[in-house]
């Protein structure tokens, strides 16, 4: 790992650590909706830091990819980039030299993010015009957040394999984070399908919903130390 990676390293250790200090002035309460109008603006700074957190991530790493053979051009590309679509997360990788098609998956929860963050920074989170109060942050928001919050991670996890294919350690996290990822989609659509069931059916949808949330939890943790062992293997056939 060079300078640059472990810059890339550092500044995003550094930001999701005060995105966690944010997300602890509300947790647990942010499980629920929240009815306190400081905890809902709260969240949505959570929302408006994470972005900032992925955006630094696509200019740190794209500078250093180009380190040494950048022009002033591409030094203002990096320095102005600014990321309201997945297509602009597209164009950034392939600036850098990267293959887009691994962080595919991630494509639909980071534009929801994106939009997301483009109304609370542009509309106030307000939902119509003549608003005259924010809404409350609800559960259904919770549950985005949190996902969210698992693209970000992931994507960062795909980045190091895409730059450094032999580390195997970052390979481990994004293919349990992919899995966790999809079992998220497949609590969300559970979720909303509950809302469409007759009223007496709707306890057992919302139930489907808190078991696909059960199946994420164990993807969420650390290598066991069986897989550690195995990730070392890994690295020692690889004669590094």
């Amino acid at each position: 790992m060079d300078a640059d990676d472990n810059l890339f390293d550092a500044r995003f250790v550094m930001n999701m650590k005060r995105i966690n200090a944010l997300v602890g002035l509300v947790a647990p309460r942010s499980l629920a909706a929240q009815s306190d109008p400081l905890e809902s603006d709260i969240c949505r700074a959570v929302v408006v830091f994470l972005h900032a957190t992925f955006e630094d991530m696509l200019r740190t790493v794209g500078r250093g990819r180009l380190s040494g053979t950048h022009t002033d051009g591409s030094d203002r590309y990096w320095d102005h980039l600014s990321v309201s679509s997945y297509s602009v997360v597209e164009k950034a990788l392939l600036r850098m030299r990267i293959d887009p098609e691994p962080f595919n998956f991630l494509a639909p929860g980071l534009d929801s993010m994106m939009k997301r963050r483009h109304q609370i920074v542009h509309d106030a989170d307000l939902p119509i015009p003549t608003a005259r109060e924010a809404p409350p942050w609800s559960i259904a928001d919770t549950l985005l957040l949190a996902y969210w919050l698992l693209h970000v991670v992931t994507f960062n996890a795909q980045l190091h394999v895409s730059i450094d294919p032999t580390d195997e350690l970052h390979r481990w996290y994004v293919d349990h984070r992919r899995a966790a990822v999809e079992r998220v989609r497949e609590a969300i659509r559970a979720g909303l399908a509950a809302t469409e069931l007759p009223k007496e059916s709707v306890q057992s949808g919302l139930q489907r919903m808190l078991d696909h949330f059960a199946e994420v939890l164990p993807l969420l943790g650390p290598p066991s130390e069986e897989e550690i062992q195995e990730t070392a293997r890994k690295l020692e056939a690889t004669g590094l």
